[in-house]
């Protein structure tokens, strides 16, 4: 089959969405499918490189940047003007996109979106087969052209909300992990003092709270470390450290800027534990992958991280922006660095045999033939 994938944040900023589209097209490729990726790009900036697949990128204005940089004002106006040009940002794309992928629509059995709704209408009203895959819960504005589409895929929490209220026929796609690229841990550490997390940074993963729950911690074991992996906004960063310097422990906290391929793996294995303290996540990556390293989980109660985590099965789940209990959550996994170590050996055999790129693409290709 000839495949085309169409993501909006691949050449700007990688995360979850991005990592799916990029491993599943690798995959599908192995399998001997053609595929093009179609990424975004901000219009005066070098895009970011991707590997493995052909990539047209196309040119626009990100101006998401606004949302992130003015969500939590004081100020309704601003809030409002932040939200307005990150739709701006998201409508501009999709047409730009549509008028491209207008010109080679014939080169394609099927076109994949990324939570691009309107891209997807449209070129479903051209007879091109669709497929909108949700990284995350759909707001209400895209219901209506999500479902003009051939079909929609989701997993975690979107796949939850969208089955349960929205569109019963949405198919499950699980994700994948690139299992070779993450070895084993080998050497658990007693008491566990290596705490690590991982994610892009954005207002969303809270990571206030985990400063929060850190500095708790530390005052009854004052050796632990965190280090902290992702990139982000400047300004939302400077205002990070300087509250890690606020609670004294700005020299406990290591910001290790964006990590990929060896780099990645390296943090993992070092690590004790993965601690993810999103107000709101659908079914983040980054689980996964602590778990095929080994490691054990802290993670809030939200969205889809419950059908990654069962707690004190193989991880410990706290209430989103509840410091005493994120506290005793560091506290216990320090204490008992036995259970930690059989969740994190758990963890390893349910990912090995859960999240497999191959699986997805043969998921993908049966979805695509229907």
């Amino acid at each position: 089959m000839k495949i085309a994938f169409v993501n909006r944040m691949m050449g700007i900023k990688f995360g979850g969405g991005e990592n799916f589209d990029l491993q599943a097209s690798r995959a599908l490729k192995r399998l001997g499918h053609s595929v093009m990726l179609f990424a975004g790009r901000q219009m005066f900036s070098k895009p970011l490189s991707v590997k493995g697949v052909d990539v047209t990128y196309i040119r626009t204005p990100y101006l998401r940047s606004y949302m992130y940089r003015f969500q939590n004002s004081h100020w309704r106006a601003l809030r409002f003007f932040g939200y307005l040009m990150s739709d701006i940002d998201l409508w501009v794309f999709q047409i730009v996109t549509y008028f491209k992928l207008k010109l080679e629509i014939k080169s394609f059995d099927v076109v994949e979106v990324c939570g691009l709704p309107l891209l997807a209408a449209l070129l479903a009203k051209k007879g091109v087969s669709t497929v909108v895959r949700w990284p995350g819960t759909p707001d209400k504005k895209s219901v209506g052209l999500m479902q003009r589409c051939s079909h929609i895929i989701a997993n975690g929490d979107a796949y939850r909300v969208i089955k349960n209220k929205i569109f019963p026929e949405v198919k499950f796609v699980n994700i994948g992990i690139q299992q070779n690229d993450f070895l084993p841990k080998k050497n658990y550490y007693s008491p566990m003092r290596h705490f690590l997390f991982v994610s892009r940074i954005v207002p969303i993963k809270n990571i206030p709270f985990l400063l929060d729950g850190f500095a708790a911690a530390r005052t009854v074991f004052p050796d632990i470390e965190l280090k902290i992996v992702g990139d982000g906004e400047k300004a939302l960063l400077a205002e990070l450290k300087q509250k890690a310097i606020e609670l004294g422990i700005s020299e406990k906290v290591k910001w290790c800027g964006h990590l990929s391929g060896e780099n990645l793996a390296r943090a993992y294995n070092e690590a004790d534990c993965l601690v993810l303290t999103s107000a709101y996540d659908n079914f983040p990556n980054v689980i996964p992958e602590a778990m095929v390293t080994g490691l054990p989980v802290i993670a809030t109660r939200v969205g889809g991280i419950s059908t990654q985590i069962e707690h004190m099965k193989n991880g410990y789940l706290v209430e989103s922006g509840n410091v005493k209990e994120l506290a005793s959550a560091f506290r216990f996994l320090i204490g008992s660095p036995n259970l930690g170590e059989q969740w994190g050996r758990n963890n390893r055999e349910f990912a090995l045999r859960e999240y497999d790129w191959q699986n997805t693409a043969k998921r993908l290709i049966e979805i695509y033939q229907n």
